[in-house]
């Protein structure tokens, strides 16, 4: 009869196994939900795509979003079975154990395999076309003159929170493409994207009423919405379409003490002589130039 103690680690299999799902995490974004200051990361339904064959091909497929990224989640089967173990306590003995189980008794810690999974969800990063999708979803606000009277108020706003729960975006690339189409927000909570001659008739306002209160846009110390609005109190103008207008044309004064403080971008725009303003489309972003 061998006198060594039986070592062996007693392994078992739960009754009741626990659904799961795995996620591999790349490197990068690993490090982003361990870190000390982990942020927010949501899970967002997703059209599938237009090429997308199969049986699934006309269902939905999910993206994992960070703050700043998006990932398209990938089903991957793998020919071998994952098991989610947990420490367990060992078995009790049994009495029909033979002689040297009961002299060398299991007396370690056991391990039981509570879930199986045979696949894992892959994260692949992505670069969805958010301007297209916005210019969908949003309406285009033509301005407010006889011609094209400022839209009735909807039953369901289609608010900018209520787009970007609804887009499956990140909230950084759902800005960029929110401010490269000058889209905001009425006092209503209703979005919409400004039309080419909205976003002209704003500049000539914004112009018209600096230009008569002597008010200068490039001052190296910047302006306020605040003062543009107050200005314009005269103007049935929407103040979130002169706050994009605004954001638009100018900077953010980083030196300024006040938070809200704007300067004239000359790179954005083409100054000269006295202002009038034209304005161009390239791809999905207004360019706009003032011009003498």
């Amino acid at each position: 009869m061998s006198t060594q103690a039986n070592t062996g680690i007693p392994f078992s299999y739960s009754q009741s196994q626990s659904p799961i799902r795995l996620l591999e995490l790349p490197p990068a974004l690993l490090s982003l939900v361990t870190s000390h200051s982990p942020p927010i990361i949501q899970i967002k339904a997703a059209p599938t795509p237009a090429n997308t064959t199969g049986p699934r091909g006309s269902g939905d497929h999910a993206v994992l979003c960070t703050p700043t990224q998006t990932f398209s989640l990938r089903h991957v089967h793998c020919s071998n079975s994952i098991l989610l173990i947990q420490p367990s306590e060992p078995p009790p003995p049994s009495p029909v154990e033979d002689e040297q189980q009961q002299a060398f008794p299991l007396t370690s810690t056991g391990l039981k395999a509570v879930a199986t999974a045979g696949s894992w969800l892959e994260l692949i990063p992505v670069t969805p076309d958010c301007a297209s999708i916005l210019r969908e979803k949003i309406p285009v606000y033509h301005g407010w003159t006889d011609n094209h009277p400022v839209p009735p108020a909807m039953e369901e706003p289609i608010s900018r929170a209520r787009l970007l729960d609804s887009i499956p975006v990140s909230d950084a690339e759902f800005s960029i493409a929110w401010d490269a189409l000058l889209a905001f927000e009425t006092d209503s909570g209703e979005a919409f994207r400004p039309s080419a001659a909205a976003i002209l008739k704003a500049i000539s306002e914004i112009n018209t009423s600096a230009t008569a209160e002597s008010f200068s846009l490039s001052t190296p110390s910047g302006f306020t919405v605040s003062a543009i609005l107050g200005m314009l109190d005269d103007v049935e103008m929407p103040a979130g379409l002169v706050m994009a207008v605004i954001g638009g044309m100018c900077d953010r004064v980083e030196e300024s003490m006040d938070d809200n403080a704007w300067r004239l971008n000359t790179d954005k725009c083409c100054v000269s002589g006295n202002w009038g303003a034209s304005i161009e489309r390239s791809n999905f972003d207004h360019r706009i130039r003032l011009h003498g």
